[in-house]
C-alpha cells in the first residue's frame, strides 16, 4: 500500500472523528444556553427547594437566577424566615445588578433572586463588605456547575 493510498483512508477518518469530537463537546458542553440545578433539603417541615438557573453564552455566566421555596405549615416559621429574607435584601438594595423578590402566600415562602454578570459593578459589592478580587469577574459555566454538584445539586443545561 502506498502513502497515497493511505492518506485517503486516513484524512477522511480523521475528519470524521474530529467533526464527531467537536459534536460531543458542543452536546455535553453547550457554548450557549441555560444550566438548571435543583436541590432538596430533607424531607420536614421546614422544607426547601432551590432551582438555580445559570445563563451563559460562550461558556460565560451572564445571569444567575435562583428561585428559593420554604414551605411550612407553620405560619410563624415562614414569617421569621420572611424577615431574615428582607434583611438580607435591605443590604443589597443599592446595587443595581441585583434584584430580589420575596412573597409568601399561603404555606410557601418564595424568594426569587436576579444577579446580572454583564452589569456587575465590583466597587460596589466591596464597599457592602463582599471580599471581590478579580479573579472573580468572569464566572464559567463550568466551574458554576461543579459549585452547584459539590453542595448536592443536580444539574442539567437546557
Amino acid at each position: 500500500m502506498s502513502t497515497r493510498d493511505l492518506a485517503k483512508k486516513i484524512i477522511p477518518v480523521g475528519i470524521i472523528l474530529v467533526v464527531l469530537i467537536v459534536i460531543i463537546i458542543a452536546v455535553y458542553f453547550p457554548p450557549n444556553g441555560k444550566l438548571v440545578c435543583t436541590l432538596s433539603s430533607a424531607p420536614g417541615d421546614p422544607h426547601a427547594d432551590y432551582t438555580y438557573t445559570a445563563y451563559f453564552k460562550f461558556w460565560k455566566v451572564n445571569k444567575i437566577v435562583t428561585e428559593e421555596v420554604i414551605t411550612s405549615k407553620n405560619k410563624k416559621i415562614l414569617e421569621i424566615f420572611e424577615q431574615q429574607e428582607k434583611d438580607i435584601n435591605k443590604e443589597f438594595e443599592i446595587l443595581d445588578f441585583y434584584e430580589r423578590n420575596i412573597n409568601l402566600e399561603g404555606k410557601h415562602l418564595t424568594s426569587v433572586t436576579t444577579i446580572d454578570y454583564d452589569r456587575i459593578d465590583y466597587k460596589k459589592m466591596a464597599s457592602i463588605g463582599n471580599k471581590v478580587t478579580n479573579k472573580e469577574k468572569s464566572l464559567k459555566v463550568g466551574a458554576t456547575k461543579k459549585m452547584y454538584e459539590e453542595s448536592g445539586a443536580k444539574c442539567s443545561y437546557k
